[in-house]
């Protein structure tokens, strides 16, 4: 499964990108490590991304991630997944902004990654 939300920006007044991380809005989708996403479907993303010359940025979830993905995760025997987020200032306020780019960029990264996979692809990490 691919899940795309939202995540905080860093880049304005007020943050603090040494406890929150440094995410910022133009700078590309936002690729979340996490014990619930697929690290194989991040690698092929990660390559992806890389073919089409498209910067990501990254953050890390150590628990839940607040997002869609923590269901999805744990349906049936689990599914595997990645998060991709698009940066997102002034979260749950009249004024959210976030940056065209990174949105058509995401759009653009996940319509190459579906365009590469395979009935035969393998999601199993120790497929690496």
């Amino acid at each position: 499964a691919l899940v795309v939300d939202v995540t905080f920006a860093s880049d304005y007044p007020g943050t603090d990108p040494e406890s929150t991380g440094e995410i910022k809005l133009g700078a590309g989708p936002v690729l979340c490590n996490s014990s619930i996403v697929n690290n194989k479907i991040n690698s092929l993303l990660k390559e992806t991304a890389s073919g089409l010359n498209m910067s990501l940025q990254f953050e890390a979830a150590p628990g839940r991630t607040g997002t869609d993905a923590d269901r999805i995760h744990f349906v049936n025997e689990g599914i595997p997944l990645a998060l991709v987020s698009i940066p997102l200032r002034y979260m749950h306020s009249p004024n959210e902004m976030v940056d065209l780019k990174d949105i058509e960029q995401i759009i653009e990264l996940l319509a190459h990654f579906m365009l590469s996979i395979h009935e035969d692809t393998s999601y199993s990490p120790f497929d690496m």
